[in-house]
């Protein structure tokens, strides 16, 4: 039997199902970066070391930094879930008070407020004991409405009246799991050796194998 397309969609034909699976858009709007990581997970030293490059030869250092930010955004995209490496800033737009937990992207959450407009339209900032903030280590960061509490009325015609601001990542490069760093090490060092050409085989498939160990599942 075919699976529903969408859950709470219509069953498939011959029962009257719609061409299309019905619209149900995500809670969350479009990630803003606000404060953008600083430093890198490798410095080229370190690259070079892996590389087999001389310390001293320096004429490639420019283009071997430039692939040390490229791998890490690789690896930040290839993760099940995706992830945050260095540590960032960024707001969360939200279209209402949420059901249940209000899961996060780009772990691991390292901390977080939220701020929402209430109905005459004035930004104010949610008093932390009415929710619950869980940071699991290999999960997505959750918000809770805290038992016995009750969310505060909202502007009603904005589209995201409620604005979650967090702080994510694991740290300074030292702080990245062992596992992420050497797949940032694979990405530098096969796209440095093979510039202009497609990855290698063996070397993608070391790269997905580590970010896969990272990963937990999809965030939605």
């Amino acid at each position: 039997m075919s699976q529903l397309p969408y859950p709470g969609s219509f069953p498939p034909a011959p029962y009257g199902a719609p061409d299309q699976p019905l619209f149900v858009p995500s809670l969350l709007g479009p990630l803003q970066l606000v404060t953008p990581p600083t430093g890198r997970v490798l410095d080229v030293p370190e690259a070079k070391l892996h590389l087999r490059i001389p310390g001293d030869q320096d004429d490639e250092d420019e283009y071997l930094d430039g692939l040390i930010e490229a791998a890490t955004l690789a690896v930040e995209e290839s993760i099940p879930g995706h992830r945050q490496l260095l540590t960032a800033a960024w707001d969360v737009p939200v279209r209402c008070w949420w059901q249940g937990g209000l899961k996060l992207p780009r772990p691991p959450l390292q901390s977080v407020t939220v701020s929402y407009y209430d109905q005459a339209g004035v930004l104010q900032t949610l008093d932390p004991s009415l929710y619950v903030v869980r940071a699991p280590t290999r999960g997505p960061g959750v918000l809770r409405r805290a038992p016995n509490q009750s969310w505060p009325a909202l502007q009603v015609d904005r589209d995201y009246p409620v604005l979650v601001h967090m702080t994510s990542g694991y740290g300074t490069g030292n702080n990245v799991p062992a596992t992420l760093r050497q797949a940032v090490r694979l990405w530098v060092a096969d796209a440095f050796e093979n510039r202009g050409d497609a990855p290698g085989q063996a070397a993608l498939d070391a790269f997905n194998r580590l970010c896969d160990l990272a990963g937990y599942g999809a965030y939605p």
